[in-house]
């Protein structure tokens, strides 16, 4: 999709962030980071190295990312990561995909068990999510088909952390994803007595926020963390059917449990296998191993990986395998 560009400044930079990313891409690089997207324009003299340059130039760069993917996909964001812990077994017959968002780096730690433990991918936005991670979420390519996107958001109650609430919500709501604040509230601020802060004046959205909460801002880290931990659980166990949940959970444990005896049982074997495996094809490699000497020097020194599965039959040697393995069985 073309992005509408009014400035001249910002169509020559966006014109010159394209070339850039294509010169890298004939390269061979196809992805980087913001800043090193940066410095390309810096040393091109596209841009100068100062803060304001910078920030212009990330400012564009966001709107170039949201309405085309082809750049978006390039650039490599761990500013705001995510931690994929989803794991599609265990969910098998729900109506709900959950997701944890967490406004703040320092809690990640905290709502990480949980994520763990119920097989949930876990956000951290770091303030407002980055292009990346909502368009992930707009493309929705790992919620399974005919389940509820549902996105259970906890930040601060103060003028950011209400805000980037509304955000995401709008962002997302086009697209039938449900995104729910479960901490911190107003609610639970006067329930839990929590000690308040002044908001600050230089925030933006200072003045929308005192109009409608008062002066009054309370981080989410002001909750008890063990009131904490009941919330996020809870949260999680009112989109979850629990008794499909015990079925699958048990059914899994099934097959991990006879996973490690099986495992266990032919661990003697698979080592005695290896060996038999290693010998072989260290015995065929070494036959072609001269002439391809020179080749393979070259992938080293190009940086690229070994495959040494040109170098001779692997389904002699996994004939060779079963048989012995018939033997045996």
């Amino acid at each position: 999709m073309e992005v509408k560009i009014k400035s001249g400044w910002r169509k020559y930079v966006a014109q010159k962030i394209e070339e850039v990313i294509d010169e890298l891409n004939e390269q061979g690089v196809n992805r980087f980071t913001v800043r090193q997207l940066f410095y390309q324009l810096v040393i091109r003299r596209v841009l100068k190295l100062t803060k304001q340059d910078y920030k212009n130039f990330d400012s564009l760069l966001v709107r170039l990312r949201e309405k085309n993917d082809w750049i978006d996909e390039q650039i490599i964001d761990t500013s705001k990561p995510r931690y994929n812990y989803y794991k599609e077994s265990f969910w098998v017959g729900q109506k709900y995909f959950p997701e944890i968002w967490i406004e703040k780096d320092a809690l990640r730690a905290f709502f990480e068990p949980f994520a763990k433990r119920y097989r949930i991918n876990l956000v951290v936005c770091r303030g407002y999510p980055s292009v990346t991670r909502l368009r992930e979420a707009k493309e929705a390519r790992h919620v399974p088909e005919k389940v509820q996107y549902v996105i259970l958001y906890f930040g601060d109650f103060d003028p950011s952390g209400q805000d980037i609430f509304r955000w995401i919500n709008e962002e997302l709501k086009p697209y039938y994803i449900k995104v729910s604040k479960i901490a911190l509230t107003e609610e639970q601020v006067k329930m839990y007595k929590l000690p308040p802060m002044i908001p600050k004046k230089s925030d933006p959205r200072y003045e929308n926020f005192v109009h409608e909460y008062g002066k009054v801002a309370v981080e989410l880290d002001a909750l008890h963390p063990a009131i904490l931990r009941e919330i996020i659980r809870k949260s999680i166990l009112k989109i979850m059917d629990i008794y499909k949940r015990l079925e699958v959970e048990v059914e899994e444990g099934i097959e991990e449990e006879a996973e490690k005896i099986v495992e266990e049982a032919i661990k003697d074997l698979k080592r005695k296998l290896r060996m038999i495996a290693i010998n072989n094809i260290r015995n065929r490699v070494n036959i072609i191993l001269p002439k391809m000497y020179s080749q393979l020097l070259k992938d080293i020194e190009r940086g690229n990986e070994l495959n040494l599965s040109k170098l001779y039959n692997r389904q002699e040697i996994v004939e060779n395998i079963y048989q012995i393995l018939k033997g045996i069985l």
